[in-house]
């Protein structure tokens, strides 16, 4: 590659008259290596700018952080799909019990309507029905 002389002619302190490399090249007819030149600069420039926008991109919003953001709550609801889709299963097997087997449709209404059936007794013991009854703490009434 070939330096050009006005190059070395901007670090000359003896020529300070002189405007610059870019219009003694004009006056010398180097128009074509002044072009290319400024054409060099203007990809330097253009690609400066897009490494810029694509920093400021990646960086933003909508960015990686984003991305990243939104594969966790991605996982999150994938998961619990997955434990949803288990509980439609159980429930699935809960029906068809209910619709096939006796036995188990007469449990089903005699639980949710608090029936007995011939035999069963009920022992009421004070305490609250919903509340499981807890072992005294000494563990000396056993």
């Amino acid at each position: 590659m070939k330096i050009p002389v006005a190059f070395f002619s901007i670090f000359d302190y003896k020529r300070k008259k002189q405007h610059g490399f870019t219009r003694r090249w004009i006056r010398q007819g180097r128009t074509e290596e002044m072009i290319e030149h400024l054409r060099r600069a203007g990809y330097v420039v253009a690609i400066a700018l897009m490494c810029g926008f694509a920093v400021v991109q990646l960086a933003g919003d909508n960015g990686i952080p984003a991305l990243l953001a939104k594969r966790k709550q991605l996982r999150e609801l994938e998961d619990q799909n997955r434990a949803l889709e288990l509980g439609n299963q159980e429930l699935r097997k809960a029906n068809e019990g209910l619709r096939s087997n006796p036995d188990v449709q007469k449990r089903a209404v005699r639980e949710s309507l608090g029936l007995l059936s011939d035999g069963e007794e009920v022992f009421h013991t004070g305490g609250d029905p919903g509340k499981p009854v807890a072992p005294p703490e000494d563990g000396a009434a056993r």
